[in-house]
């Protein structure tokens, strides 16, 4: 749907039958996630900070500076649907500084919509039936106009700039002092503009080191002159080191498995 378009990024469907509890490393990223099981439930554990835990069919996950686990058993099905920041800002009604940096059970913040909205898509007959109901349905909650088309644009031009942008530069494009950027990228990103950056460069790394370069070269490709402090920020915003990250990507055995990196997965677009 055009009214969709900029907004929601796309829907991925996916289905995992195991006997055994496979847990997945979500890496951070940029966007906003409404994670839907139509199967078991899905629990979710920040990957620093593992005590930070979440458990439920239908999750919130707001963007992060840090990865989050999840685990479960069984057959796991459902939709995610990946939102920008300002989208999932119109569709919940709560500053997004308040609840960005964790996962949220869907009624908490989406209250009716996020209790029914599960239930509607288990009863569609099949996945093309489940995602234009979710097109026919952001649609209308989507439909007003962003309130700050400003913040809107300074995500998108750090995403397209893989985070090399500088901050001050953004404020100067728009016409607002940087502090007050600041205060609202907050309040419809729920992270800073120079957070978003790191996050923004590590998706970059990732997406060189997928491509067979090696750590270095990727950290350097990405804006990581410093080796050292490419190897803190990416053990703060994942919990493992490059070589620990490395060692679990290629175990093929492994109960666990490494979340997308984005832009990699396979994904559905809202209908046009």
């Amino acid at each position: 749907m055009r009214s969709l378009h900029g907004k929601v990024l796309c829907y991925l469907s996916y289905r995992f039958d195991s006997r055994q509890a496979r847990r997945r490393l979500l890496l951070p990223d940029s966007v906003v996630k409404l994670v839907i099981s139509l199967g078991e439930p899905i629990s979710l554990a920040d990957a620093v900070h593992p005590r930070q835990k979440l458990s439920g069919t239908f999750l919130v996950c707001g963007v992060r500076t840090t990865g989050a686990e999840s685990w479960h058993s069984g057959e796991l099905h459902g939709v995610t649907v990946l939102l920008t920041p300002t989208a999932a800002r119109q569709l919940i009604a709560v500053p997004m500084q308040d609840w960005a940096y964790s996962a949220f059970d869907a009624s908490d913040l989406l209250g009716i919509v996020g209790r029914h909205l599960a239930d509607q898509l288990a009863e569609c007959p099949n996945p093309s039936a489940r995602l234009a109901l979710l097109d026919q349905i952001l649609a209308v909650k989507l439909a007003s106009p962003r309130r700050y088309p400003e913040v809107d644009w300074a995500w998108r031009e750090i995403r397209r700039t893989a985070g090399g942008t500088r901050i001050g530069a953004l404020a100067d494009a728009i016409g607002w002092s940087t502090r007050h950027l600041e205060r609202r990228f907050r309040e419809q990103i729920g992270v800073t503009p120079k957070q978003l950056c790191e996050v923004v460069r590590l998706q970059e790394v990732l997406r060189h080191a997928e491509a067979g370069r090696p750590w270095s070269h990727a950290a350097a490709e990405s804006g990581f002159h410093d080796q050292s402090h490419f190897h803190r920020t990416f053990k703060a915003m994942t919990g493992r080191t490059p070589g620990q990250f490395s060692a679990t990507r290629s175990g093929g055995t492994s109960s666990e498995e490494l979340g997308f990196v984005f832009g990699q997965a396979p994904r559905v677009m809202p209908t046009p």
